[in-house]
């Protein structure tokens, strides 16, 4: 994104902001003062000073709006941005701490720092049957009714997924201790090494490549990791 195309020095004329916005696509342009961003004006700003002085010679900064939303580049991560981005906000400008731009996003490039790092978190709690154990199996409440009394504990089973740059797949258990790496989903065989993960990876078919680490609270052999309940709604994901 070149950003010369929403930059516009606040001696420049609206004429020249309107040129800058038929460029940049976006509707908005932000007004420097020796670099320093000072404000923004949008082609409705723009259009509403028109109405009343029908002069495009006028100092852009005549229709600047001072109280703009943006976020410096060190508070501009993929969360942060996401929470301002709505139907009003669809353009966000990104500040050094001297005020100066560095970069302008949308919903269109939410990476724009590609030095950031996506990571995703989950944990879903082990859950303990105290009674019906087995009837919550599809081949038994097909047939009967099933019902089961059970409960969860603080202990857990996580998961950690790092988004790569290329479509390079790695899943590591660190329980197991078992590694597989695939250079595209493609790839993906069920050899009976990891193939849970694999079948879930399969139905999601993920259109970008990751590495994704699986442990649990709970020792191998126990019998409680593998019953840990579906992860909740309000967990993390990429």
């Amino acid at each position: 994104m070149k950003i010369e195309q929403y930059l516009i020095s606040k001696n420049e004329s609206i004429q020249d902001a309107l040129l800058k916005i038929e460029n940049n696509h976006s509707g908005i342009v932000f007004i420097h003062d020796k670099q320093k961003i000072i404000g923004s004006s949008t082609d409705g700003d723009i259009r509403r000073i028109l109405l009343l002085e029908k002069n495009l010679n006028l100092k852009i900064e005549t229709c600047i709006f001072k109280d703009f939303v943006y976020l410096f580049d060190k508070d501009a991560s993929r969360e942060n941005i996401l929470k301002l981005l709505d139907t009003r906000i669809k353009i966000i400008p990104i500040l050094n701490e001297n005020y100066e731009l560095v970069s302008v996003v949308s919903h269109k490039n939410i990476n724009w720092n590609e030095k950031e790092k996506i990571i995703s978190k989950a944990k879903s709690p082990v859950r303990i049957s105290f009674a019906g154990g087995g009837t919550d199996l599809t081949t038994y409440f097909y047939k009967e009714c099933g019902v089961v009394l059970n409960t969860t504990i603080n202990k857990f089973s996580h998961a950690i997924l790092q988004k790569r740059a290329d479509n390079t797949i790695k899943i590591f258990s660190n329980d197991l201790d078992e590694e597989v790496n695939y250079s595209d989903i493609s790839e993906l065989q069920f050899d009976g090494k990891l193939d849970l993960i694999k079948s879930v990876i399969k139905l999601l078919n993920p259109d970008f490549g990751f590495e994704l680490y699986t442990y649990s609270d709970v020792p191998v052999g126990s019998g409680l990791g593998g019953s840990a309940v579906q992860l909740s709604r309000n967990h993390r994901v990429f």
